[in-house]
């Protein structure tokens, strides 16, 4: 079976090493993070540039807009103040996360089915449910362009069929995060993997140091 990888990374760490990431990531992504006005928007962006250089490398952007590598399927995405990178060999790939947050039940009625909304009532977080809708449209390429409640849920986590393909799909909460990675195709492993301070340049961890 085939493992996606799951890389997190909290934005207190691209803080800490901003230089550092600043300079190692491509010009064309430190431009993009500068035009950012608040600090944590910035840092998230940086941080997102970071995961893809150090473990895509070199990328492009395809025909539907969607940035791909010719040697692996990833997916960025980021909320509160941890960003991250869902990268799988084998085929296309979806992730997103979100922070525990207030949803307004307008929301939850107009994102989910009548099923979903069933399983709400339950007990099921909104927040899982909107997941799960978020990184299977991303795995698919068109990302948000149906209607959500046309993009199924459930089930949150095995397989799930959309817009005639075969995907296959883990949704789970860690760390007060919810968390949802799909894939086109059959099952697969999941590995995550939070960076520390030792996954940043050396240099850059001397310079902290000193500076303290």
């Amino acid at each position: 079976m085939d493992t996606v990888k799951l890389y997190l990374l909290d934005v207190g760490l691209v803080a800490r090493n901003e230089s550092a990431v600043s300079a190692y990531i491509d010009g064309d992504r430190l431009k993009k993070a500068s035009r950012y006005v608040k600090g944590n928007d910035r840092l998230l962006s940086l941080g997102g540039g970071y995961l893809i250089k150090k473990f895509v490398g070199e990328t492009y952007i395809d025909e539907r807009g969607k940035p791909r590598s010719k040697t692996a399927f990833f997916n960025i995405s980021h909320s509160g103040g941890v960003v991250g990178l869902a990268l799988f060999k084998a085929r296309d790939i979806g992730l997103d996360i979100e922070c525990e947050k207030e949803i307004s039940e307008e929301l939850v009625k107009y994102s989910l089915s009548i099923k979903e909304y069933e399983r709400y009532l339950g007990g099921e977080p909104f927040l899982s449910q909107f997941v799960a809708k978020e990184s299977l449209a991303k795995a698919e390429g068109g990302g948000i362009s149906n209607e959500l409640k046309n993009i199924p849920a459930l089930p949150l986590n095995g397989e799930v069929v959309y817009l005639g393909k075969r995907y296959a799909r883990r949704t789970f909460v860690e760390k007060d995060l919810f968390i949802s990675v799909s894939v086109e195709g059959g099952e697969f492993k999941l590995e995550t993997v939070w960076l520390n301070e030792t996954d940043f340049p050396s240099w850059s961890r001397k310079k902290a140091k000193v500076g303290q």
